[in-house]
């Protein structure tokens, strides 16, 4: 069955979404099957993929004890396997580009239709614990989900803070499932499981935590959710990665600021300072997230131009330089200008190049 060689394919090494896209596309997925009866060659053939991959891939699916093992272990310990085409996969992280092919979870199936991420330092502080407490009990009575990574720090308070209130909560592991990272939360990852929550990996049942993981699972947590809120990061913090990883996924990004000698409050005010939403109350998050015009996006609308205060724009570049005074979004700047999509690309990568334009953290243009 596909499902089964999906999964398959997922445990060879170096077979990462991008080829078992390639694989898919090449053959359909009811045809998927047939990858057991394929040379290397015929791979290569197939997809163009490189000699090396196709050679990993067919020895791969040749070795039947990995996905013997894996499957043993699924049922041997009640882990359920979602595939990227099937219909319990979580729709929102199906629209990010290379999604996870096979999700591993324990708990409740992955079936939210309202989730926030909340992520900070692992070195969180008595300021950290106070707004947990302050933002989760609301955001739980809103119906939201709660989506971190079980990380010590801001995760796990997240985490517990949503367990207190009996709302659902998400933890997105850097490992398997069998072997849990933190150790330490293992107790908190089944207690997530027991209590209406999800314990959720993209890695094979037994994989380490080692540290090329992790960018793929701040990618799962972002897609997981309609908006990132970062609370307390400093100015390198794994957190802006996931916060990033959420603009790129066009989810709205919130921090909560904090005192500015606090190391802590660095990377919250720099990514506030780009464009992030300030958060200072559960009551920001739900704009933020509602289906009505997020207040962000309102402070940044730009403003009525009065055409005696401007030189009349004549040339593409022109109205570009005009429309960018305030931040402004490339779909906005494409209703605007009328260009074709690929013209405004080029245009704008000209005019950064010479100095005139700027991009910010969330992906907005300004003039410079």
């Amino acid at each position: 069955m596909q499902a089964n060689t999906l999964l398959h394919l997922s445990l060879i090494q170096n077979a990462g979404p991008a080829t078992i896209e390639k694989l898919v596309q090449a053959l359909s997925l009811e045809q998927l099957d047939k990858l057991y009866y394929f040379s290397a060659k015929d791979l290569q053939a197939l997809t163009g993929i490189s000699s090396t991959l196709a050679h990993c891939i067919v020895s791969g699916l040749q070795d039947k004890k990995l996905l013997e093992q894996e499957l043993t272990l699924l049922e041997r310990y009640n882990v359920s396997c979602t595939t990227l085409y099937d219909p319990g996969y979580p729709a929102l992280l199906k629209n990010i580009h290379l999604p996870p092919v096979v999700l591993y979870t324990q708990g409740r199936p992955l079936d939210y239709t309202k989730c926030v991420a909340l992520v900070g330092s692992r070195k969180a502080d008595r300021y950290g614990i106070t707004i947990i407490n302050k933002l989760i009990p609301e955001l739980v009575a809103a119906g939201y989900t709660v989506v971190s990574g079980g990380a010590l720090g801001i995760d796990t308070l997240a985490h517990q803070a949503t367990l207190a209130c009996a709302g659902s909560t998400v933890a997105v592991l850097g490992s398997g499932l069998l072997k849990p990272y933190p150790a330490a939360n293992a107790r908190l990852f089944n207690a997530i499981a027991e209590q209406n929550g999800t314990v959720v990996s993209s890695f094979s049942l037994q994989c380490s935590a080692l540290a090329g993981n992790f960018p793929a699972r701040n990618r799962i947590i972002a897609g997981l959710s309609s908006a990132c809120i970062v609370i307390q990061a400093a100015e390198k913090s794994g957190a802006l990665i996931t916060a990033r990883y959420a603009l790129e996924q066009g989810r709205e990004v919130g921090a909560v600021p904090g005192a500015i000698d606090n190391p802590l409050s660095a990377g919250c005010h720099k990514i506030i300072s780009e464009g992030a939403a300030l958060i200072a109350s559960t009551q920001d998050i739900l704009n933020l997230v509602s289906d009505s015009l997020p207040l962000r996006s309102v402070s940044l609308m730009q403003p009525i131009i009065k055409p005696l205060q401007q030189t009349i724009p004549q040339t593409p570049q022109e109205h570009i330089l005009l429309y960018t005074q305030t931040p402004i979004s490339f779909d906005e700047l494409l209703i605007k200008t009328g260009l074709a999509s690929t013209d405004l690309q080029d245009l704008l990568f000209n005019l950064q190049l010479d100095g005139l334009l700027e991009q910010n953290f969330m992906g907005l243009w300004k003039k410079s």
